[in-house]
C-alpha cells in the first residue's frame, strides 16, 4: 500500500515494513524492468522487499514511493530518500 505519506508492505496479514516521514532507517527505492525493490537499513540489518505492481506501472509506483522517502529525508533523520 502506498499513500502520500506511507509505504506499508505486508504479507499474510503481518506488517513487514512501514515507511513514514518519521522513519529513521536508510531507504532506497529501485526499479528494474517491471519489478520494484525497496531496500531498508544497512549492512547486516538491511532488508530487501520486491514486487511486481499489479497494474504493471513499475515506473509510477517507484516515483510515488520515492515521494514518501523524500519526506523522511526532509525530516532530518539522515535517510537516503531512495536516490
Amino acid at each position: 500500500m502506498v499513500t502520500p505519506t506511507t509505504i506499508l508492505i505486508h504479507k499474510d496479514a503481518k506488517i513487514g515494513l512501514e515507511i513514514t516521514p518519521r522513519t529513521r532507517r536508510d531507504v532506497a527505492i529501485e526499479r528494474e524492468g517491471g519489478r520494484v525493490r525497496i531496500r531498508s537499513g544497512r549492512g547486516r540489518s538491511e532488508e530487501l522487499w520486491s514486487f511486481m505492481p499489479p497494474d504493471g506501472d513499475a515506473a509510477g509506483w517507484t516515483r510515488d514511493m520515492r515521494v514518501v522517502t523524500r519526506k523522511a529525508t526532509r525530516s532530518g533523520d539522515g535517510s537516503t530518500g531512495g536516490e
